[in-house]
């Protein structure tokens, strides 16, 4: 069987021609994952409209439904029943919040919710959970909470660590304002990470569910975000409970270490002492993914490091089309690195 998914029109990004085969790649590791991949999805445009295709030797199930709803380019799911006739496809799927919740919140360097959204898929179709039902996700690098939302979009329990005060404060302002409005159950508090008898960190928690019967049935969802040095939160979250970590690596600028005195370090020093702080938390057979600005450090650079703390990185030949231009100043990259 033929299927064809109608992209999503995204013609306001500076990288739209890099994005469309970006979103070959997503579709692929999907199909990979699932073992539905029969050929190389292909792209056809139809006057102004895009759409990928694939084969399929049997239907789609359920879960690749709800998968394929899931895409970051994503609009309507139909199967080609002739050359000129697409059928389209109904799909029960209904996410936790209405794809705004991503949206709203507007501030300088903010990075394209879509491209955040293809980031999560790459990951957890590279990782050994993409039919787990109640996914854990960290950015340990959240800023104003773009990947958090996006994962409770999915119905995931997020989780983040974000050193700047007023990034915490406007994320936690924003959430809770929203939730209120949509009339979610919840419970939120704040508080503050001591370790060792001493306090590392402040903490905001957020439990919520979309209707009372769900919030007493105890089927409850999670926010926290910690406010703390991405390169130590020891304590914050439970060892190996974490499935992906998806994170935005700063543009162009330096980063202080562990405490007040110490040099800055660069990119490549907070990869390093990052990935030494992030990966307790991750499981085995976890994913993360990364994006960089290639002009502060190299793919290979930054390979090497994920490789040094036993990572497996994704190098094969469809990782190279993950790079996309997005100003005079910025080009980004993708890395995806698997914990064996």
């Amino acid at each position: 069987m033929k299927y064809t998914i109608l992209m999503r029109p995204n013609y306001n990004v500076a990288y739209h021609d890099a994005y469309v085969k970006m979103c070959q790649v997503e579709l692929k590791s999907l199909l990979t994952a699932y073992n539905f991949l029969e050929s190389e999805p292909t792209i056809q445009g139809v006057n102004k409209a895009t759409y990928m295709t694939f084969e399929s030797e049997v239907t789609l199930n359920a879960n690749m439904l709800k998968s394929i709803c899931r895409l970051s380019f994503f609009y309507a799911l139909f199967q080609i029943v002739d050359k000129d006739l697409f059928k389209p496809i109904l799909i029960e799927y209904a996410p936790d919040f209405e794809e705004d919740l991503s949206i709203r919140l507007k501030y300088n360097g903010k990075t394209n919710e879509v491209i955040t959204r293809m980031m999560m898929n790459l990951a957890l179709y590279h990782s050994d959970f993409y039919d787990e039902p109640h996914l854990k996700l960290l950015d340990p690098l959240c800023g104003k909470g773009t990947t958090l939302f996006e994962a409770m979009i999915n119905g995931y329990d997020a989780y983040g660590v974000e050193k700047d005060k007023k990034h915490v404060a406007d994320l936690g302002t924003y959430i809770t304002r929203y939730i209120k409005d949509a009339r979610f159950k919840h419970t939120n508090q704040r508080g503050k990470l001591i370790h060792n008898r001493k306090t590392i960190g402040e903490t905001f928690e957020l439990q919520y569910a979309k209707d009372k019967d769900q919030y007493k049935s105890g089927d409850l969802r999670e926010l926290k975000v910690l406010r703390a040095d991405t390169t130590y939160f020891e304590g914050a979250f439970r060892h190996n409970s974490i499935h992906l970590i998806v994170t935005d690596l700063p543009y162009g600028v330096q980063h202080s270490g562990k405490e007040k005195g110490e040099k800055t370090i660069g990119l490549s020093g907070l990869l390093d002492q990052g990935l030494t702080s992030w990966d307790p938390y991750l499981k085995k057979g976890g994913a993360i993914a990364i994006s960089w600005n290639i002009y502060t450090d190299t793919r290979e650079s930054l390979i090497q490091i994920f490789e040094d703390h036993g990572y497996i990185v994704m190098k094969d030949l469809e990782m190279s089309k993950l790079e996309h231009r997005v100003s005079q100043a910025i080009t980004r990259d993708i890395i995806i690195a698997y914990k064996g």
